[in-house]
């Protein structure tokens, strides 16, 4: 029922969205690899012929401008930018593509974990105006990471420091081996990691003393990527 909802919502004048965002749940019933651009190509072809585009009156001269002359929004350009946005949303899964691009970037301030209370009238006032770099709900309470400021102002303690370092390259969710392949080389170098994966990046929080050789992992592992690539282009 899914995949004829999708044709029937496209046939009856749905639109490019509908079309693109429906053949994006097909691809993910099917698992089917496809280039975001086939599927812009395809839906530029459908609208250029009219097969999306139920007939209508032609408009009035000028309708197009209000009395200030501004032009009315494109209703085919605001289609394809949603579409084109939801489409690069999902992120690559490739793991030559995922290591070759990363592009690590060492975030500026010193981070710490730290569990604070329920009940927010028993936060120190450091607590009620920071801004964590991520928080998790645990069984024991919630977990925050904030800079090592803001615990230090608090008088709140913490176990380690930690550097983070963000990758910068867009990272699908549903990637498999990224994450293990650093996480294990840099465990071959004796330096700890916590992940923390997000819509678009993973980020890396390692003790901050071992920060450079962390990066340094990191770069040869995105140049061993890279070199990858090429030899996978050039067969």
């Amino acid at each position: 029922m899914q995949i004829l909802d999708i044709a029937r919502a496209a046939l009856t004048g749905a639109g490019v969205t509908a079309l693109l965002l429906g053949a994006l749940r097909i691809l993910d019933i099917w698992q089917a690899p496809v280039e975001p651009w086939v599927l812009l190509a395809i839906a530029g072809a459908f609208f250029v012929s009219g097969a999306l585009v139920p007939a209508q009156d032609a408009p009035e001269p000028g309708a197009d401008e209000d009395r200030e002359g501004a032009v009315a929004p494109d209703p085919l350009a605001e289609s394809l930018a949603e579409a084109a946005e939801a489409l690069t949303s999902r992120g690559t899964a490739d793991l030559g593509e995922l290591l070759s691009k990363m592009d690590p970037v060492v975030l500026e301030a010193e981070y710490v974990y730290i569990t604070v209370p329920d009940d927010r009238e028993e936060w120190p006032d450091a607590f009620t105006e920071a801004e964590p770099l991520g928080t998790f709900r645990e069984d024991e309470g919630e977990s925050w990471i904030v800079e090592r400021s803001v615990a230090d102002a608090a008088e709140w303690s913490y176990d380690a420091v930690f550097r983070g370092i963000t990758l910068t390259v867009h990272s699908s969710l549903t990637a498999i081996g990224f994450l293990a392949v650093l996480t294990f080389a840099l465990s071959e170098q004796g330096i700890a990691v916590n992940v923390v994966s997000a819509t678009y990046h993973d980020h890396l929080l390692v003790p901050k003393e071992r920060v450079r050789d962390a990066m340094a992992v990191l770069r040869g592992l995105q140049t061993g990527g890279a070199d990858i690539q090429k030899e996978m282009s050039d067969e």
